[in-house]
Parts: C-alpha cells; structure tokens; sequence
C-alpha cells in the first residue's frame, strides 16, 4: 500500500533527517506568532517540545528562565515555539536570537536543532516569532525560518539563491499573485514539468486536432533527445507498476490521467513523443508562461548530461494551474476534466497543511534533492479559489514535506487577504 505524499520506494527508509543528542532525526517544525501579551495569533504545533543546545542564542535564552543559570547553560534544555516566544517577551529581549541565524553565529549543523525567535513592530505593534525546528541541518533551518516569516509577516520577497532553498507563489482566483516568495528561482521542474504535456494535450484537443480516444502501443523505450544516442528504457526504480504489457494498446484519455494521477513517467513520454516535444514549448506560449521548460523526456540521461532537462519556477506553475483550470485557452470540458485529475492525486503533500474539508487538488514532483507541490483550492470560479506553488531543494524528502505542510500552514490559503 502506499502512503499519500511519499511514493513505495520511499517507505521504511530512515527518517531522514539529523540524529544527534538533541534529535531523533525525523524532520520536525513549529512556529508561533505572539504579541506582547502573550496571545496567539498564528501557530503551528506551537506547544510541541524541542530540545535546545546548550551555549547557544536560544540555550541562553532558555538558560536565563532557570534558577541556576550557570548550570543550566551546560546542559540540554527542552522548550517550544510558544514558550520561546512568551519567555522573550518576559525577558524584554529586543533583537533576535538564533541558533540559525544566516550569519551562523549561533548554528551548529552537528545538533540537529535550529531554533529562532525574532521581534517585529507590524501595524504599531510589536509580534515575536518563534520557530523550532528539529532534524535538520542549520543551513536548512535557517531556510525554513526565512519562509516561515514570509509566510505570516510579508516582509520581503527576497529569497537568498542557496541551497538549500525554497519558493512559493499563491494566486487568488483572478490568477492575480497575492503572496511570494524567491518566485524568480529556478528549479529542476521533476514531475511538476508534466503539467506543460497535460496543457499541450489539451489545447490540441481543444483545437479539434487531437482525439483522447486515439490510442498507442505501450513501451518503456523512447528514443533519445540526444542525437547519436541510443534509445533508453526507463528502469524499474522509476516505471510505473500499473502499464501494460509491452505493445498493449492505451488511449491518450487514461495516459493523461496516469501521468497527472500516479505521475507516470512512461505515459509522459508516450504523450510527448506523440505530440512533439516542440508542442510543449509552444503550448507554454500560448498561454504566456515563460518560466516552465521541457527540453527532454523523462529519464533520457544522455540528453541530461548535455544539459537538455526540466525546469520552473514556482511562479510559473502557479500560472500553468491556474490557466489548466481556469484560463479561457482550454474548453470547460478540459478544465473539468484537468480539475478532476488534480483532485485524484495519489502523492499529495500540500493538501496535509489545509484545513480538514477544504477542496483541493494537486500535482507534486521529486527527485533527489527535489521536491515540489502545486494545489488548487477550493472551487474554481468562486472567490475563494486559490493556486498555491511550492519548490524546494536540498532537503530530504520527509524533511521537504514536513515543511511544505507547515509553510501551508504558515501562508493559510484559504484566509481572506486585504
């Protein structure tokens, strides 16, 4: 069976993340937002306890709340985003202090803890923010501190070009951008690429030029992008279980829907070959979506490694959602149909961070390193609809879900904005 948001060949691996001292290793995160009162304005597992590593920004902090400070500065101490938050209001601390910083005067990769608190004055009054995270490397913490505080305080839309790193857009149901984040860095698109397939399928049935009924022999071998290259066969760690036998006729219709449901890698290229890799770039065009590329198929290593490849920026597959689902390019049918596939996804991350009952539908992609989600929320249509793009690098794939959940938290979709 497999578990929603992380494909088979993932599960009972290790939790992938730091092990240390202060960690088990499995890639945690938590955030509160305070005023000086101590009430909650925004939160995420906000009383969820972490260690914190001695002789450290936050290990002082932590240590000055306890009757013997000198000793208590020696030794682990256990606290949460709440409490970092409330105790630096007691202590009237008024600049931050990090075991995370960007500058890492305070990190320590080897703890496998990062934890920030940081003061802001937002509309004529003074917020903390708290964020803990556990299993992660300081460099990544850092990363997540930085969106994390986006997310909730819309300070800046710089996003440091590092690695790790992470970007996010959300457009409302105009397809206008309400919130960003580093949406100008580019990633390797993985599978999120098969989106642009879906919208060139589309646009050529929609033109009358193209029937879903029309069907192909099933194969795992496609010819190479690179010239003088020989054919390629994709392997079992990355084929997909339910194809059939070889030669097995398939329609366009159930292509489609393998590629965006179970995001076949196999049923991509049977599009692609079919219609030409060409159609993927003009179908872009179209619909005035520069920032989506796909210069190869899935798994042609040899056009890879002479730099033929996948890539996107948040921004751009916001956009490609966005005009699947409700641009006035594609026909009611296809948008119908395109919000029906999104809705069946098999390996859905952001979808964990909405709210229980909320409408949703989504495509992910991953690779090594990689991993990214784009969600539409809600009804098309409605005032409330929403298209939410999130890309990450560097992460492990349990530690890039948990904070692609908690980020969605973080910039809660589906609030009204100003």
């Amino acid at each position: 069976m497999t578990q929603l948001g992380v494909p088979d060949f993932e599960l009972g691996e290790a939790p992938g993340g730091v092990i240390s001292r202060y960690s088990d290793g499995v890639p945690t995160v938590s955030f509160a937002l305070v005023d000086k009162t101590g009430a909650v304005l925004r939160e995420h597992e906000a009383e969820r306890t972490f260690y914190v590593a001695p002789a450290t920004g936050v290990g002082r902090l932590v240590a000055t709340a306890s009757a013997d400070e000198d000793r208590q500065a020696e030794v682990p101490q256990q606290t949460s985003a709440l409490g970092l938050a409330r105790l630096a209001f007691k202590l009237g601390r008024s600049e931050a202090i990090s075991t995370g910083s960007q500058d890492g005067n305070y990190s320590d990769s080897d703890t496998g803890v990062a934890h920030d608190v940081t003061f802001i004055e937002l509309d004529g009054q003074t917020l903390c923010l708290a964020a803990c995270t556990r299993g992660y490397t300081a460099p990544q913490g850092a990363t997540v501190f930085r969106a994390i505080s986006h997310a909730l305080l819309q300070e800046t839309n710089d996003a440091p070009a590092r690695n790790p790193s992470l970007s996010y857009t959300l457009l409302d149901s105009a397809g206008n951008t309400t919130d960003g984040y580093g949406e100008e860095h580019e990633y390797y698109a993985a599978s999120t690429v098969k989106l642009a397939v879906a919208a060139a399928v589309l646009l050529r049935v929609d033109a009358g030029t193209l029937s879903l009924e029309h069907t192909l022999p099933s194969t795992r071998t496609y010819a190479s992008r690179l010239a003088g290259s020989p054919a390629f066969t994709i392997g079992a760690g990355e084929a997909d279980p339910g194809m059939p036998t070889e030669g097995a006729p398939v329609s366009l219709s159930w292509c489609l829907e393998r590629m965006i449901t179970h995001s076949s890698n196999e049923t991509t290229n049977l599009l692609t070959e079919f219609i030409g890799l060409g159609a993927v770039d003009e179908a872009c065009k179209q619909l005035g979506i520069t920032e989506v590329s796909m210069t190869r198929l899935i798994c042609d290593y040899a056009a890879s490694q002479a730099d033929y490849t996948h890539t996107a920026t948040t921004r751009g597959l916001a956009r490609l959602v966005w005009e699947l689902t409700c641009g006035e390019h594609f026909s009611m049918a296809s948008r119908e149909q395109m919000l029906k596939l999104l809705r069946a996804q098999y390996f859905p991350i952001i979808s964990a961070g909405l709210p229980e009952g909320t409408a949703w539908g989504s495509k992910s992609g991953w690779d090594d390193g990689i991993r990214h989600d784009v969600a539409v929320i809600g009804e098309p249509g409605g005032s409330d609809f929403r298209v939410l793009a999130v890309c990450t690098e560097g992460f492990t794939p349990r530690g890039a879900i948990e904070l692609i959940t908690v980020l969605t938290r973080a910039i809660d979709p589906t609030r009204t904005r100003p």
